[in-house]
């Protein structure tokens, strides 16, 4: 059974390029370990393209993790906190960008569950009535998971600049679809993983800091990576580097940033506006069998992802009954989730409908 594929918000396809440096740099290994420097500089041209991708001010302020949780993490543990500090989290992220929050409870940090607005997302107006006078931080979704919403990150940051406010904002579910600024809209920390929009495979989280910001953060973790002298094994001093690569500890999932590294040159304007017009197809088909979509109507605050629901047919059955058809897509609370990738043809979409309609 051919499947379809409409799934990228969750854990994407590979390119077979992608696939293909992965495999080369597997096979590599069966005939004993390369230099290990090697490998680094394959990191090094990764955090060059992450900082590209993010709008980061230098590539310097990017250092990698396991994924975006432990970026997160990174940052909320490593952030001074005095007690009553508040913190204000959208009741509606993704369990990574809350737990490292809530896990922040054990220090006096107040977490503040900011609620959505009717679309699914928020905007400034919708976290101003969380601030106070002891509002350290604002975590948010550029793109909501659930619904798809994008929100005005510019305007966000700025106001939360001009209050010495900081914020995270997490793009997974938008790097490597839109352009991103964070420097230019002034975003203290920026947050990705790698197996969403950019398509590589998974077990790689990026962290862009403000270079203002890297020496404030404590590293929490430690290693060989993170001091100055990383090859040094013998005279051992707890001294970190200036930049990013102080929050690195020591061997990283090297041969996935092979497959990084090709997927990052993959990204470009052309593939993104293709996956715009599959997800406007999405919507007009839907919009016309009746479905009801989640997220806004506005194109600002509309992604890559499409969320739709239905009030009289379960919706329960038809995603089990699309999986059964070989389209793979995501269920969560009465609604189905589609986002096509890079790749993603019309003749696909077209092929979805009319499974959909032997179904409805």
């Amino acid at each position: 059974m051919k499947t379809i594929f409409l799934n990228t918000a969750a854990i994407s396809v590979v390119s077979q390029k992608t696939a293909q440096a992965m495999s080369n740099a597997a096979l590599a290994l069966s005939h004993g370990a390369p230099d290990v420097r090697d490998w680094v500089k394959t990191m090094e041209k990764c955090r060059r393209e992450a900082a590209s991708l993010f709008g980061a001010e230098s590539h310097a302020s990017v250092a990698f993790f396991l994924n975006t949780s432990s970026a997160i993490s990174a940052v909320a543990e490593g952030l001074p906190w005095s007690h009553g500090d508040e913190i204000i989290v959208p009741a509606c992220e993704y369990p990574a960008n809350q737990y490292p929050w809530l896990n922040l409870e054990r220090k006096g940090v107040v977490v503040i569950p900011a609620v959505p607005n009717p679309e699914g997302g928020l905007e400034w107006e919708d976290f101003e009535p969380y601030l106070s006078t002891k509002t350290k931080l604002i975590a948010f979704s550029h793109v909501q998971f659930k619904t798809g919403y994008r929100c005005d990150v510019e305007r966000i940051a700025s106001e939360c600049r001009a209050r010495s406010i900081l914020t995270l904002v997490d793009v997974i579910q938008s790097a490597g679809l839109f352009e991103l600024k964070q420097a230019d809209w002034g975003v203290d920390f920026m947050v990705a993983g790698s197996q969403k929009w950019i398509q590589a495979p998974p077990g790689i989280g990026m962290l862009s800091i403000d270079p203002l910001l890297i020496k404030k953060v404590t590293p929490i973790f430690t290693g060989a990576f993170s001091v100055k002298d990383p090859h040094n094994v013998t005279d051992i001093r707890l001294d970190f580097q200036d930049d990013g690569h102080r929050f690195e500890s020591g061997t990283m999932n090297f041969l996935a940033f092979y497959g990084l590294l090709t997927a990052f040159s993959e990204c470009s304007p052309k593939a993104t506006a293709e996956i715009f017009k599959r997800t406007k197809q999405l919507r007009h088909s839907l919009a016309f069998r009746g479905f009801r979509l989640l997220g806004s109507e506005k194109t600002e605050n509309q992604s890559g992802i499409v969320v739709f629901t239905h009030d009289t047919i379960d919706v329960k059955s038809l995603s089990d009954s699309l999986t059964a058809k070989g389209v793979i897509s995501t269920f969560r609370e009465n609604s189905i989730r589609l986002a096509p990738g890079r790749g993603t043809t019309a003749e696909e979409i077209e092929n979805f409908c009319e499974i959909l309609d032997s179904l409805i």
